[in-house]
Order: C-alpha cells, then sequence, then structure tokens
C-alpha cells in the first residue's frame, strides 16, 4: 500500500468491509481496543470502546470488560502517521456494522 497517501477526509463501504474482517480486538482498561491496519494508507490505527461509551457509565473496575455487540462502530484512521502537515492520520474513515467484543 502507498505511505505517501495525502490526508482526505474520505470512506467507502468496502473500508467498513475490511475492517470487519482484518481488524482485531483486545481487552483494556475501561474497555476495547480495536485495531488493525487502515484499508487507506495500510499504517497500524486503533479505536478505543471505552465501557462508558458502551454502556453510558463510568466505572473503576480494573479486570476485562465484559462482552458486547454493537450494531454501528466508526472506525477512522488514527495510525499516528503525519499524512499533512498539521493531520495525523489519513483522514479515512468507516462505519463497521454488528461487532461483537467477546
Amino acid at each position: 500500500m502507498d505511505r505517501a497517501i495525502s490526508y482526505k477526509v474520505e470512506t467507502m463501504r468496502e473500508w467498513g468491509e475490511t475492517i470487519a474482517k482484518t481488524f482485531r480486538y483486545a481487552p483494556g482498561e475501561g474497555g476495547w481496543t480495536y485495531f488493525g491496519a487502515c484499508p487507506r494508507c495500510g499504517h497500524e490505527t486503533t479505536t478505543s470502546v471505552r465501557r462508558g461509551f458502551i454502556q453510558k457509565a463510568i466505572t473503576l473496575k480494573k479486570e476485562p470488560p465484559e462482552p458486547v455487540f454493537l450494531e454501528e462502530l466508526p472506525v477512522e484512521c488514527s495510525c499516528g502517521q503525519q499524512h499533512a502537515p498539521d493531520k495525523t492520520g489519513c483522514g479515512a474513515y468507516a462505519v463497521v456494522y454488528n461487532v461483537a467484543f467477546e
């Protein structure tokens, strides 16, 4: 994949499908971490799904989060690479449907 891709806010339905097939998840403190290669720039990117977002409540538990199902999960490139002088991430975003964190 072209690592010199410039920053541009855009989406394609196929990106959401690619993310659904290739991203992995792991329990973290207070929620889940969803990670994989951005389908546009190819850099590793991470999306955090916090328990507060899921349950609309704050918790201080330090144990793995309970399994959860989300009908829609917005994911945007947060790769940390500078794709424009004042922007990190390449601007790609997608919605992943029917995500189960177990």
